[in-house]
């Protein structure tokens, strides 16, 4: 019998190793208990199987020679039946009368030494059914009993019961057989009564000749069911020792078990299985570093939004900007100038995720140093310097587009430059209309310097009381509902145009709301930015 195979030394996961999704899916639960190993369901079923079949042959043969047996005595006593009558009926008429002493000696021939006989008769039958005469060739008063009949060989007849003396002690089973003969007077009737001991005998004699090697076939036979059963299942166990380790959180390991059928193909699907569960565990870690990573990106980000916007009397400034990430491309800065005057702007990088948070900590970082320095009072003259600043440094493919507006709060006066924007949004309280402000200019980044200077253009808007400004990114317009329709300039700027009296927080939070509305349960494309002030004059 093959020896055991020790299950393989279970590596448990420490508090060292990464818990990750991966390592969790693939834990035991526990609780689950295995009611009867595979090796002992398939060592009972073959065994089961040896015994039954073991039972079937050794019945199978018993019967069979029994049956042997049994048409043996059937032919035995249908030849001595015959062999009586086969001698003339004057014969036994003579011996019934004492005229022919030397017939005992003839019919005790017929039948042989040891022949089982426990009865031979010849009966004279009248034709109305009495006995006129017998001929006993056994001299044994005997009683047939219990006689059930059995079917007819040819013209014998044969019953079966038990041989008795007359006091009914020493009851024998027996067969009986009998032939009717006629003849001018009447009809011989001649019996022969067989003992069936022997085959009783027989029998006890065949199971314990045939009980031994079956018995040993049997032994055998669960033996080699075992032996078979443990052969299959150790590969099997095998896996499952490497499941074990896997489930543990040993997702390097691999499986040893080799062979060229279905266990095989198992132990190569394992190893595919735990390949991809390292590289899916690997992954996950990799995206949670990458998640570490957008959580402080997303933290330096919020930390370069303004922490406060300026306050000045006559000025209502409010901001809201959310990324459609956990970081963005999208950027706006309220400041403080010299001579009073108020720096907004609101840009968009053509990009989202890290490579749009960085071009935007770029432009934040230089538009700030230009826009502080001296002099800087032209809003197109600071876009020109940020762009020859900005455009060597971008990648292929990227830029920015920006409003920027600087406001002189004594005046009402706004100027307005565009590198490629959305235009801005003036609500006149006057007569309650709209008017948008879109000076010329193409997006930052694009060109280092000429056709950008060139095509950059400044606007000059003049501000009453009551005048509500409003900048803001493609987050707005382009909102989108679960069926993929946009919320739409028209209907963006109507709705400006409907919450301009509001407060500028007012005025956010219900634009925000309505283009959550809109935008149902589908996700936020594009990073939404809005810087919106209502000027009350000086």
């Amino acid at each position: 019998m093959e020896p055991e195979v020790p299950p393989p030394e279970t590596v448990v996961s420490s508090a060292t190793q990464e818990k990750t999704k991966t390592r969790q899916l693939v834990a035991d639960p526990g609780g689950t208990r295995i009611s009867l190993p595979l090796a002992r369901k398939i060592a009972l079923a073959m065994a089961a199987v040896t015994l039954i079949t073991s039972a079937l042959v050794f019945v199978s043969a018993q019967s069979k020679s029994a049956d042997l047996l049994d048409h043996e005595i059937d032919a035995r006593g249908t030849r001595l039946v015959q062999a009586l009558a086969s001698i003339e009926p004057g014969y036994w008429l003579d011996a019934m009368k004492g005229d022919r002493p030397a017939w005992r000696e003839r019919a005790g021939a017929l039948a042989g030494p040891e022949s089982g006989i426990l009865q031979m008769s010849v009966l004279d039958v009248a034709e109305n059914g009495n006995v006129r005469g017998s001929a006993q060739i056994v001299e044994r008063q005997l009683t047939f009993e219990g006689a059930v009949a059995r079917p007819a060989i040819g013209l014998v007849e044969s019953s079966e019961g038990s041989l008795a003396d007359a006091d009914g002690a020493g009851a024998v089973p027996a067969r009986s057989f009998r032939l009717d003969v006629k003849h001018p007077q009447g009809r011989l009737r001649f019996y022969v009564v067989l003992s069936v001991a022997h085959i009783a005998a027989a029998m006890r004699e065949l199971r314990a000749i045939i009980l031994p090697p079956v018995a040993a076939s049997v032994i055998v036979g669960i033996l080699v069911s075992v032996w078979i059963a443990r052969r299959i299942t150790s590969p099997v166990r095998q896996l499952v020792g490497d499941i074990d380790q896997v489930s543990a959180g040993n997702l390097d390991h691999r499986t040893t078990a080799d062979s060229g059928d279905e266990i095989g193909q198992l132990a190569r699907a394992f190893n595919r299985m735990t390949r991809a569960l390292q590289e899916a565990h690997q992954r996950e870690l990799d995206a949670r570093d990458g998640e570490h990573e957008m959580e402080i990106a997303s933290q330096i980000q919020a930390n370069l939004a303004p922490r406060s916007l300026p306050r000045r009397p006559g000025v209502d400034i409010a901001a809201f900007s959310r990324p459609s990430k956990s970081v963005g491309g999208d950027y706006y800065d309220c400041f403080e100038i010299e001579e009073g005057r108020i720096g907004l702007i609101v840009a968009d990088v053509a990009g989202k995720g890290v490579p749009g948070s960085l071009v935007m900590a770029m432009t934040r970082a230089i538009l700030r140093v230009e826009a502080g320095r001296g002099g800087s009072s032209s809003p197109g003259d600071t876009l020109k310097r940020v762009n020859r600043m900005l455009a060597p440094d971008m990648k292929k493919g990227m830029f920015v587009t920006a409003l920027y507006c600087i406001l002189t709060p004594e005046t009402g006066e706004v100027m307005v430059a565009s590198a490629g924007h959305h235009p801005l949004i003036v609500w006149r309280a006057r007569d309650d209309s709209m008017e948008l402000s879109a000076p010329q200019g193409i997006a930052l980044g694009l060109d280092a310097g000429p056709l950008f200077d060139r095509s950059l253009q400044e606007e000059g808007v003049h501000l009453a009381k009551g005048d509500r400004v409003v900048l803001y990114t493609d987050g707005a317009v382009e909102a989108m509902d679960p069926r993929g329709e946009e919320f739409g300039d028209s209907r963006f700027q109507e709705l400006c145009w409907r919450l301009a009296t509001e407060t500028s927080e007012r005025f956010l939070a219900r634009t925000v709301e309505t283009l959550d509305s809109h935008r149902g349960a589908a996700p936020q494309h594009d990073d939404l930015t809005l810087v919106t002030f209502r000027y009350q004059g000086p």
